[in-house]
Protein backbone atom coordinates (compact mmCIF):
# COMPACT_ATOMS: atom_id res chain seq x y z
CA UNK A 1 0.00 0.00 0.00
CA UNK A 2 1.41 3.37 -1.03
CA UNK A 3 1.25 6.15 1.57
CA UNK A 4 -0.46 9.32 0.30
CA UNK A 5 1.78 12.32 -0.31
CA UNK A 6 -0.60 14.52 1.70
CA UNK A 7 -0.26 12.25 4.72
CA UNK A 8 3.54 12.29 4.49
CA UNK A 9 3.60 16.08 4.26
CA UNK A 10 1.18 16.57 7.15
CA UNK A 11 3.05 14.12 9.36
CA UNK A 12 6.31 15.90 8.58
CA UNK A 13 4.82 19.28 9.53
CA UNK A 14 3.69 17.99 12.93
CA UNK A 15 7.09 16.36 13.45
CA UNK A 16 8.90 19.64 12.75
CA UNK A 17 6.48 21.55 14.99
CA UNK A 18 7.28 19.22 17.89
CA UNK A 19 11.02 19.24 17.22
CA UNK A 20 11.31 23.03 17.03
CA UNK A 21 9.35 23.39 20.27
CA UNK A 22 12.45 22.04 22.03
CA UNK A 23 14.35 25.05 20.63
CA UNK A 24 11.88 27.57 22.13
CA UNK A 25 9.88 28.02 18.90
CA UNK A 26 6.15 28.10 19.63
CA UNK A 27 4.45 27.35 16.32
CA UNK A 28 0.96 26.52 15.13
CA UNK A 29 0.20 24.67 11.94
CA UNK A 30 -1.38 26.64 9.10
CA UNK A 31 -0.98 23.96 6.42
CA UNK A 32 -3.79 23.64 3.91
CA UNK A 33 -4.87 24.86 0.50
CA UNK A 34 -5.06 28.46 1.71
CA UNK A 35 -1.81 28.48 3.68
CA UNK A 36 -0.08 30.79 1.15
CA UNK A 37 3.00 28.59 1.29
CA UNK A 38 3.44 28.79 5.07
CA UNK A 39 3.16 25.53 7.00
CA UNK A 40 3.97 26.72 10.53
CA UNK A 41 3.67 30.19 12.01
CA UNK A 42 4.60 31.47 15.44
CA UNK A 43 7.29 32.97 17.65
CA UNK A 44 10.85 32.23 18.73
CA UNK A 45 11.69 33.13 22.32
CA UNK A 46 15.39 33.95 22.74
CA UNK A 47 16.93 34.89 26.13
CA UNK A 48 18.71 37.94 24.69
CA UNK A 49 15.59 39.43 23.08
CA UNK A 50 13.01 41.36 25.05
CA UNK A 51 10.33 40.40 22.55
CA UNK A 52 10.03 37.11 20.67
CA UNK A 53 10.94 36.95 16.99
CA UNK A 54 8.19 36.08 14.53
CA UNK A 55 8.82 32.89 12.61
CA UNK A 56 7.32 31.30 9.52
CA UNK A 57 8.29 27.79 8.48
CA UNK A 58 8.05 25.88 5.23
CA UNK A 59 8.32 22.09 5.53
CA UNK A 60 9.50 20.16 2.48
CA UNK A 61 9.41 16.38 2.94
CA UNK A 62 11.33 15.88 -0.29
CA UNK A 63 13.66 13.16 -1.53
CA UNK A 64 15.63 15.67 -3.60
CA UNK A 65 18.05 18.38 -2.51
CA UNK A 66 16.78 21.90 -1.80
CA UNK A 67 17.40 24.15 -4.78
CA UNK A 68 17.22 27.93 -5.38
CA UNK A 69 13.58 27.63 -6.46
CA UNK A 70 12.56 26.64 -2.94
CA UNK A 71 14.55 29.52 -1.48
CA UNK A 72 12.68 31.93 -3.75
CA UNK A 73 9.41 30.31 -2.71
CA UNK A 74 10.29 30.92 0.94
CA UNK A 75 10.99 34.58 0.17
CA UNK A 76 7.57 34.84 -1.45
CA UNK A 77 5.81 33.65 1.69
CA UNK A 78 6.73 36.86 3.52
CA UNK A 79 4.55 38.92 1.19
CA UNK A 80 1.64 36.51 1.71
CA UNK A 81 1.89 36.16 5.48
CA UNK A 82 -1.21 37.15 7.52
CA UNK A 83 -1.70 40.92 7.38
CA UNK A 84 -1.72 41.54 11.14
CA UNK A 85 1.37 39.41 11.57
CA UNK A 86 3.21 40.88 8.58
CA UNK A 87 2.47 44.56 9.20
CA UNK A 88 4.89 44.76 12.12
CA UNK A 89 7.85 43.29 10.26
CA UNK A 90 10.90 45.33 9.40
CA UNK A 91 13.43 42.81 8.12
CA UNK A 92 13.86 39.09 7.74
CA UNK A 93 16.53 36.46 7.95
CA UNK A 94 16.26 33.14 6.14
CA UNK A 95 17.30 29.87 7.69
CA UNK A 96 17.79 26.91 5.38
CA UNK A 97 17.96 23.14 5.90
CA UNK A 98 17.65 23.29 9.64
CA UNK A 99 20.56 25.64 10.41
CA UNK A 100 19.81 28.57 12.68
CA UNK A 101 20.06 32.30 12.31
CA UNK A 102 18.71 35.61 13.46
CA UNK A 103 19.19 39.31 13.10
CA UNK A 104 15.80 40.72 12.11
CA UNK A 105 12.26 40.84 13.46
CA UNK A 106 11.17 37.89 11.32
CA UNK A 107 12.87 34.57 10.65
CA UNK A 108 12.03 32.37 7.69
CA UNK A 109 12.85 28.68 8.07
CA UNK A 110 13.00 26.12 5.27
CA UNK A 111 13.12 22.58 6.67
CA UNK A 112 13.81 19.35 4.80
CA UNK A 113 15.28 15.91 5.49
CA UNK A 114 17.66 16.56 2.58
CA UNK A 115 20.56 18.99 2.32
CA UNK A 116 20.67 22.07 0.10
CA UNK A 117 22.37 22.04 -3.29
CA UNK A 118 25.96 23.24 -3.58
CA UNK A 119 24.80 26.50 -5.15
CA UNK A 120 22.47 27.29 -2.26
CA UNK A 121 25.13 26.43 0.31
CA UNK A 122 27.60 28.68 -1.49
CA UNK A 123 25.14 31.57 -1.46
CA UNK A 124 24.51 31.11 2.25
CA UNK A 125 28.23 31.11 2.98
CA UNK A 126 28.48 34.59 1.42
CA UNK A 127 25.84 36.11 3.68
CA UNK A 128 27.43 38.90 5.79
CA UNK A 129 27.96 37.73 9.35
CA UNK A 130 27.69 34.00 8.62
CA UNK A 131 31.37 33.43 9.49
CA UNK A 132 30.85 35.14 12.83
CA UNK A 133 27.76 33.03 13.54
CA UNK A 134 29.73 29.85 12.86
CA UNK A 135 32.58 31.01 15.10
CA UNK A 136 30.15 31.81 17.91
CA UNK A 137 28.54 28.38 17.56
CA UNK A 138 31.91 26.61 17.71
CA UNK A 139 32.93 28.60 20.80
CA UNK A 140 29.64 27.75 22.53
CA UNK A 141 30.08 24.10 21.62
CA UNK A 142 33.64 24.01 23.00
CA UNK A 143 32.56 25.68 26.24
CA UNK A 144 29.63 23.27 26.60
CA UNK A 145 31.82 20.18 26.21
CA UNK A 146 34.36 21.66 28.64
CA UNK A 147 31.70 21.52 31.38
CA UNK A 148 31.95 17.75 31.61
CA UNK A 149 35.69 17.35 32.15
CA UNK A 150 36.31 14.72 29.49
CA UNK A 151 38.45 14.54 26.37
CA UNK A 152 37.27 14.95 22.80
CA UNK A 153 37.27 11.18 22.32
CA UNK A 154 34.28 10.98 24.72
CA UNK A 155 32.18 13.77 23.22
CA UNK A 156 29.69 11.36 21.66
CA UNK A 157 29.33 9.63 25.01
CA UNK A 158 28.63 12.99 26.67
CA UNK A 159 25.86 13.75 24.19
CA UNK A 160 24.34 10.31 24.77
CA UNK A 161 24.30 10.73 28.56
CA UNK A 162 22.92 14.27 28.49
CA UNK A 163 20.18 13.37 26.01
CA UNK A 164 19.15 10.41 28.16
CA UNK A 165 19.15 12.22 31.50
CA UNK A 166 18.05 15.70 30.41
CA UNK A 167 16.53 15.54 26.90
CA UNK A 168 15.65 19.25 26.95
CA UNK A 169 19.29 20.30 27.41
CA UNK A 170 21.22 21.87 24.54
CA UNK A 171 24.11 24.36 24.25
CA UNK A 172 22.90 27.93 24.69
CA UNK A 173 24.14 30.46 22.16
CA UNK A 174 22.44 33.64 23.36
CA UNK A 175 22.02 33.49 27.15
CA UNK A 176 22.07 36.94 28.73
CA UNK A 177 24.52 35.91 31.46
CA UNK A 178 26.89 34.09 29.11
CA UNK A 179 25.89 30.59 30.21
CA UNK A 180 26.08 27.77 27.68
CA UNK A 181 23.83 25.33 29.54
CA UNK A 182 20.36 25.42 31.03
CA UNK A 183 21.25 22.83 33.67
CA UNK A 184 21.82 23.64 37.33
CA UNK A 185 25.13 22.77 38.99
CA UNK A 186 23.41 19.83 40.69
CA UNK A 187 22.14 18.51 37.36
CA UNK A 188 25.55 18.92 35.75
CA UNK A 189 27.06 16.90 38.59
CA UNK A 190 24.64 14.05 37.82
CA UNK A 191 26.01 13.98 34.28
CA UNK A 192 29.63 14.09 35.47
CA UNK A 193 28.97 11.25 37.91
CA UNK A 194 27.41 9.11 35.19
CA UNK A 195 30.45 9.71 32.99
CA UNK A 196 32.92 9.03 35.80
CA UNK A 197 31.26 5.80 36.93
CA UNK A 198 30.61 4.52 33.44
CA UNK A 199 26.84 4.33 33.97
CA UNK A 200 26.14 5.67 30.52
CA UNK A 201 23.81 2.84 29.56
CA UNK A 202 21.90 2.39 32.80
CA UNK A 203 18.79 4.08 34.08
CA UNK A 204 19.32 7.04 36.40
CA UNK A 205 16.51 8.52 38.46
CA UNK A 206 16.51 12.32 38.14
CA UNK A 207 13.00 12.85 39.52
CA UNK A 208 14.31 14.39 42.76
CA UNK A 209 16.52 16.95 41.06
CA UNK A 210 15.30 20.52 41.38
CA UNK A 211 14.85 22.22 38.01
Amino acid sequence: MRIATTYIGTHYEYTIQTTLRHCALLLHRTGGRSDAGTDLLGTWHLPTHEHPLRVLVQCKALKTKLGPNLVRELEGTFAQAPVGWRSRTHSHTHTYSGSGGGGGSVVGVLVSPREATRGVRGALAKIPGMDQVERDMLRAQDRWFALWGVGEERYEEVVEVVERLFPEEKPLLFARDGRVTGLTEEEMQVVRTALATGTTHTSTDTSTIKV
